[in-house]
């Protein structure tokens, strides 16, 4: 009896090897393996390997620091505001480029809504 159920946890772990190198769930395949025994190392040998996925996706993209929207990663100017990219952004860019960034932008006169007042320099 000990004998059989060795050679059925035997089948599992050869399920599972196989599931691997095909890219598949070697848990997966060691439990059905242990089910089911030869049939699914049968199964095992006969299917197909799974597709490579592409690290990369479809239609890489990545947002404009000016105007947050979605531009190509091959852009250098953004479609949408006109604004110079460069090599400036990264999918996600850190505090510190996007404050070198925003310091690199004019000073803009004029209130905002949201700021502090402040006075009117006129001159004499």
């Amino acid at each position: 009896m000990g004998f059989i159920i060795i050679c059925w946890i035997v089948m599992g772990v050869l399920c599972a090897l196989i599931a691997l190198a095909k890219r598949r769930s070697g848990l997966g395949w060691f439990l059905l393996g242990c089910l089911f025994g030869p049939l699914a190392l049968l199964f095992a040998a006969a299917m197909s390997a799974a597709p490579r996925q592409s690290c990369l996706p479809a239609d890489p993209q990545k947002t404009c620091p000016y105007c947050a929207e979605t531009v190509k990663m091959q852009a250098v100017v953004c479609k949408h505001c006109g604004q110079r990219l460069g090599n400036v952004i990264e999918n996600n860019p850190s505090q510190d480029q996007w404050n070198r960034e925003l310091e690199k932008l004019p000073q803009q006169k004029g209130r905002r809504w949201g700021s502090s007042p402040q006075p009117d320099k006129e001159s004499d």
